[in-house]
């Protein structure tokens, strides 16, 4: 009976996630993208040559006071400056022309559907990246309330956001369960149920975070 006991406690030990000491001191904060003013265009409008400066600009005045920002979230912040709501074909190929070249840092992480999603970087956090794609040194978490107008989407998540909240929602040394630990970095940035898009960015996020050793 004892013997069972101890193993029964060694299988619950091993399935508990141990966070590190020390931790990384993450900040929480609020997600903001600032407003700014619309300027309306048909769909001719926008998709025309000339536009093409003038939406590389918008596009990075928003990765600096919004990044780290995916790709496909900005690329909706960017059609809506100008009345637009639909990525219809010729849009879709008018923006693919304004990143092509595009003077942002950027990282990778894998979407829900396991395709790359682009990850835009200000250039404050330039000097964190690191030859090997991963950011080391963003220690900031970014939430919103659950009613919040400028939400994001569990899709339109930075993973290594999602990882420092798992970081800022323990304790040194502490053991928690993967289900608790999801619960608290979930509600720590304003999203009170896990959903099925939002659990395969949590498991995602969990890789991350152990490798950049939240976590043992």
């Amino acid at each position: 009976m004892a013997d069972r006991r101890k193993k029964a406690t060694t299988f619950r030990t091993k399935r508990m996630l141990v966070a590190a000491t020390p931790l990384p001191n993450i900040t929480v904060i609020g997600y903001y993208m600032p407003e700014r003013k619309q300027l309306v265009l048909s769909s001719e409008q926008f998709c025309a040559q000339e536009m093409l400066e003038t939406l590389r600009s918008c596009a990075a005045s928003l990765v600096e006071d919004g990044g780290p920002i995916l790709r496909d979230h900005l690329e909706k912040h960017v059609i809506s400056l100008f009345g637009l709501s639909k990525r219809g074909r010729f849009i879709a190929a008018q923006l693919e022309t304004v990143f092509s070249v595009f003077p942002a840092v950027t990282t990778e992480q894998q979407g829900n559907d396991g395709k790359t999603q682009i990850v835009y970087w200000p250039s404050t956090y330039a000097q964190t990246q690191t030859s090997a794609g991963k950011d080391f040194g963003y220690l900031y978490c970014r939430c919103s309330a659950e009613d919040a107008p400028d939400k994001r989407y569990t899709y339109d998540l930075p993973l290594i956001e999602v990882a420092n909240a798992m970081a800022a929602s323990v304790k040194e040394g502490e053991a928690v369960g993967r289900d608790e630990l999801f619960t608290r970095a979930a509600r720590l940035m304003g999203y009170t149920r896990i959903g099925a898009s939002l659990r395969p960015v949590l498991e995602r996020s969990l890789i991350l975070a152990r490798e950049l050793g939240y976590f043992l």
